[in-house]
């Protein structure tokens, strides 16, 4: 009896630790990353306005789009979901903290092929051509 007590109490505290694709599960953990988020960037800024607007990347229904981007230039990444996503790249050069509807810039690094994730959706990868 205590063995299945026991056992219970452990699937009870496991199971909320293991990721997810809920939207709602997404915001704490954007709030755990976003004070080592980092850019190549002098700075960036974080806009809701016109975020369906602009060009460049977007993120929307859980994947990454438009991935093709100029060596030097300022890049504006729009979150078109509305729940967080982050743009992170694997050597961890860039990571934004995008929540539902946001934007925010990088400037991009020198030409090559980048690959880049969400810190907080697992599944969500892709590569960024920088040319």
């Amino acid at each position: 009896m205590r063995r299945a007590a026991l056992l219970t109490v452990i699937l009870i505290l496991a199971v909320p630790a293991c990721g997810s694709d809920d939207p709602d599960s997404a915001v704490t953990t954007t709030e755990a990353h976003a004070d080592s988020s980092t850019t190549i960037a002098d700075g960036g800024s974080t806009t809701t306005a016109g975020a369906e607007d602009a060009t460049g990347p977007f993120i929307e229904d859980l994947e990454f789009h438009d991935l093709e981007v100029d060596s030097g230039a300022e890049v504006t990444v729009t979150n078109r979901d509305d729940f967080a996503h982050t743009f992170s790249f694997d050597d961890e050069s860039v990571s934004l903290s995008l929540g539902g509807g946001e934007s925010d810039t990088f400037t991009t690094p020198a030409a090559g092929e980048y690959e880049i994730y969400c810190e907080i959706h697992g599944s969500m990868s892709g590569t960024l051509v920088v040319s």
